[in-house]
């Protein structure tokens, strides 16, 4: 409870409480007439102080309460102030409130201090907040409470200051000097004093104006100075706190610091040494960066340093300098490792490029396509290869970082997407380019059966696409093992391949009047030349034998001499010499001649197999002996199989364990520890808990549909033909991890992006969006839901063609509920409808349209094709923002929910 240990009238006939106590020792000062009434109650007289007036009086430690205590004194000053002159200064209690010269010779400022316990003498000011004049009486309060100084001037708080640590020090004495110093005549006061309080506690209507304060942007500034001058020279202020609304916070600017504080996060943050040097630089990159969002802390790579701001980052180190990186780029720069990862640390701010925007960095490249969810960088050899072929003006921007192509667990080589191309490197192979037809067929597309990609038996392509030697209009990519051909629709996929002889038939040659020498008795020499050299070449049987008898005969000869068709310039000539033993010399002598085929294979005719039959040849008329020889081309390899979907039904797992949680959240160390502290993997176990460990109890449709899709762009271990995948214990993990991408902060900021704009209730923008991703190489998941408030058997499906020109609208699609089944979803386009059966019996009907029924809304591959993370810091980032701000010590989060708290889930 609040006590008033001293309260005194100040006359010549004494200083002294009321009743007589706590009677001062005066000198030097004399009376004159008071101020009448004021805050501190009636005063009629005051005593005149200047050097040599003193005033001192006993105040033992067990009678003040050092927590929790306030000192009122009214006061006139009555000369021009060119010095410090204490009004009141304690050894009891470590304070000191004493008078400053101000900006004017009529003018003054008041300070109030206090010895804390940690960082030593400091204070309020009333510097730049209210202008105070000379002959002019005020009550001054120093209001203390644990923690916090408060600095009032007539009942107004006018500053304050904070402590980390708020203990004062230990009293050095048991005395309250008033005028001067504690020495009784350093620093004297020169005016008039009316009154003197001291309370013990804080009275109600002092603490209530202390507790406004609280809090306040002076109040985090201060409180922030105080936690880091021990460790950092800020330099003297510069100047008084102010508010930028350009970044929308607050200000503390010191020569050779900044403190700055932003009511969206709570606390206040320091800057300095280069990052403060190009943070002052520019007033534009201010803007653009926002609040500042952390201390300047270590970056990833040994010797960066960074500061965190609410719209992006700015990252020092000595050979790359302080560069800022901004906004998406910014959280992708982070997904990606920032300085540890791939591309290094930023040497250049963003550049504005036709379509988007893309920054250098010390090893690659960041690109941002306009009204893109994502920025993906690009490096190395793939990185020459986009700029050196055209880069976002011919290809467009990438839809993905550079990727590892794994066999199993071991890597093989890398991968990058773009938006109209894919570009390939292995450290067998250079850089190269893949696009259009070519790229569908090499890696496979909805409605055409691919090749497996890199993982399939072509292998890494080892050229750019480009025009067919001979044939107009047609294009080429080769590979290590073969070739993808395109003539201008008709595409051939050419693998290495050896050359077959089947059936020789011939006519007679050596017929006589009886008949005597039977029929023909046959050989052949068969030769390949590749390039004009002769790389093979071999009688047929081998030695002096020949086939007896024999006009017609099956030769079954398979050249043992593999061609791989990977050159564009690559001739591979074919040479059957068909000959008729006569027991004379081979090839000469009496030995008959029947004929010699001649066949050139090259890449305009796709090396045989354009001829229309598939490889497959009858060759007539080479010889006046010969009737035909049936051979062929034979590929090493045979083409993957179609298009399909998984072998297994939908099923739940009842738990994702914390392993499976780190597969699927980069952010998210498997073997958990804390690292940064609990804030940061203490959410995140939170967020396991409450989120992810159940999110798969329902079922496993989204993690089925998203490893469809990765398996599909051969960026999964689960390699087509899916169907084959029928033993749901060797998929299950897989199917687990991708299920748990929906509760990702890309996935779930993506969902509240398509909630909010009133996609998850219109079917045609949904039928033309996920239409439009696909052909952008974005192959969305599709959510649906029985009702409107997303309960009601949510599910998802894969779509894999749209077809508008049929009434109703179709979407054929794979639904994880029926094993490798292509089945059809309706959109009614008149009325902003869908409908879907997802049972075979009409029991289970999805139908919505705008205003009612059920929700339909997809979620495109850019969004889904990476590792997600914990949406931590995405609530950090958004509380900056001012979408969320958070109070207390933590914050439960139990699921995505709409405006009726319906679960926004879907994994049934």
């Amino acid at each position: 409870m609040a006590q008033l240990i001293v309260d005194w009238l100040l006359s010549n006939t004494g200083v002294s409480n009321q009743d007589g106590t706590k009677a001062a020792t005066v000198l030097g000062a004399t009376e004159v007439p008071g101020p009448g009434n004021t805050p501190l109650g009636q005063r009629a007289t005051a005593l005149q102080f200047g050097p040599g007036a003193s005033c001192r009086v006993q105040l033992s430690p067990g009678q003040v309460d050092a927590t929790r205590f306030a000192v009122r004194i009214a006061f006139r000053v009555t000369a021009p102030v060119t010095t410090r002159g204490n009004l009141a200064e304690c050894t009891t209690l470590p304070f000191s409130i004493y008078v400053q010269p101000g900006n004017a010779p009529d003018r003054f400022n008041i300070a109030a201090d206090v010895a804390n316990g940690v960082v030593g003498w400091t204070g309020a000011n009333t510097y730049n907040r209210r202008p105070l004049s000379i002959n002019q009486w005020y009550v001054v309060s120093l209001i203390y409470d644990i923690d916090t100084v408060a600095l009032l001037v007539d009942d107004t708080v006018l500053a304050v200051t904070a402590y980390p640590s708020g203990g004062l020090q230990a009293p050095s004495g048991d005395q309250l000097y008033v005028g001067t110093w504690v020495d009784g005549a350093r620093w004297p006061f020169t005016g008039e004093i009316a009154g003197v309080q001291i309370w013990t506690d804080l009275p109600e209507g002092l603490e209530a104006k202390l507790d406004a304060e609280r809090g306040n942007a002076e109040w985090h500034l201060t409180y922030k100075e105080n936690e880091v001058r021990r460790n950092h020279n800020l330099g003297p202020r510069i100047a008084d706190f102010y508010y930028d609304p350009s970044t929308s916070s607050y200000i503390q600017p010191y020569a050779l610091a900044v403190l700055s504080y932003a009511e969206a996060h709570g606390r206040a943050f320091l800057m300095y040494g280069a990052i403060l040097a190009k943070w002052r630089s520019d007033e534009n990159l201010r803007r653009k960066l926002g609040a500042l969002a952390s201390d300047e802390i270590d970056g990833r790579r040994a010797g960066s340093r960074k500061s965190v701001f609410a719209q992006g980052c700015l990252y020092w180190s000595p050979p790359s300098g302080a560069v800022p990186v901004l906004g998406r780029l910014y959280l992708d720069f982070e997904l990606i490792g920032e300085g540890v990862g791939p591309i290094g640390l930023p040497i250049a701010e963003e550049e504005a490029i036709s379509g988007g925007k893309m920054q250098r960095f010390q090893s690659g490249k960041m690109y941002l396509r306009n009204g893109a969810a994502n920025a993906f960088e690009a490096h190395g050899a793939i990185l020459a290869k986009y700029e050196t072929a055209g880069g976002p003006g011919r290809f467009g921007f990438p839809t993905t970082h550079e990727s590892d192509v794994k066999r199993g667990t071991v890597t093989i080589g890398k991968v990058s997407e773009f938006e109209r191309c894919t570009i390939y490197w292995s450290p067998q192979t250079p850089a190269s380019i893949v696009y259009g037809a070519i790229r569908d067929r090499y890696r496979g597309a909805p409605g055409v059966a691919g090749e497996g990609g890199p993982l399939g038996d072509l292998g890494f392509p080892t050229s750019d696409e480009g025009a067919i030697p001979g044939a107009a209009g047609s294009r080429y990519n080769t590979f290590q093992n073969g070739s993808i051909l395109w003539f201008g629709g008709p595409i051939f996929v050419c693998r290495p391949f050896t050359i077959a002889l089947g059936q020789l038939d011939t006519k007679e040659e050596d017929r006589d009047l009886f008949d005597l020498d039977g029929q023909n008795d046959l050989y052949c020499r068969v030769c390949v030349d590749v390039n004009g050299g002769r790389v093979f070449d071999r009688k047929y049987p081998e030695g002096q034998t020949h086939y007896p008898s024999a006009n017609v005969h099956d030769l079954k000869i398979n050249v043992p001499y593999t061609i791989n068709p990977n050159n564009p310039g690559l001739v591979a000539r074919v040479r059957v010499e068909v000959w008729e033993s006569d027991n004379g010399q081979v090839f000469a002598g009496g030995d008959d001649h029947l004929g010699t085929l001649t066949s050139d294979l090259n890449m305009a005719n796709a090396w045989g197999l354009r001829s229309g039959t598939n490889g497959l040849f009858r060759t007539s008329n080479f010889g006046p002996w010969v009737n035909h020889l049936d051979w062929s081309i034979k590929p090493i390899v045979t083409p993957s199989t179609p298009f399909d979907s998984w072998g297994v039904v939908n099923r739940g797992t009842p738990t994702i364990d914390w392993r499976e949680y780190a597969a699927a959240f980069s952010d998210v160390d498997p073997d958990f520890e804390l690292d940064f502290g609990l804030i940061d993997d203490g959410l995140k176990a939170l967020y396991y808990e409450l989120v992810v460990k159940g999110v798969a109890g329902g079922g496993n449709c989204f993690g089925m549909c998203l490893e469809a899709i990765y398996a599909w762009k051969e960026q999964s271990r689960l390699g087509r033909p899916l169907s084959r995948f029928n033993n749901w214990g060797q998929v299950e993990n897989d199917f687990n991890v991708k299920h748990a991408y929906q509760v990702g902060a890309d996935a779930i900021w993506w969902f509240v992006g398509q909630f909010l704009s009133g996609y998850t209730h219109d079917p045609v923008n949904v039928f033309q969006n996920s239409w439009d991703a696909f052909n952008r190489g974005e192959n969305p998941v599709v959510c649906i839901a029985q009702n409107y408030d997303f309960s009601g058997a949510p599910h998802c499906i894969l779509p894999i063609a749209w077809d508008r020109n049929v009434t109703p609208w179709r979407m054929d699609l794979f639904d994880p509920n029926f094993p490798n089944q292509r089945r059809t979803l309706m959109i009614d386009p008149g009325n902003n409808s869908f409908r879907y059966d997802g049972s075979n019996d009409g029991s289970r009907i999805y139908a919505g349209d705008a205003w009612s029924g059920g929700r339909f809304h997809y979620m495109p591959w850019s969004v889904l094709n990476h590792r997600q993370r914990t949406p931590v810091w995405d609530a950090i980032l958004l509380l900056l923002g001012g979408i969320v701000v958070i109070f207390g010590d933590a914050v439960d989060v139990n699921a995505l929910t709409d405006e009726r708290s319906n679960n926004l889930d879907a994994s049934a």
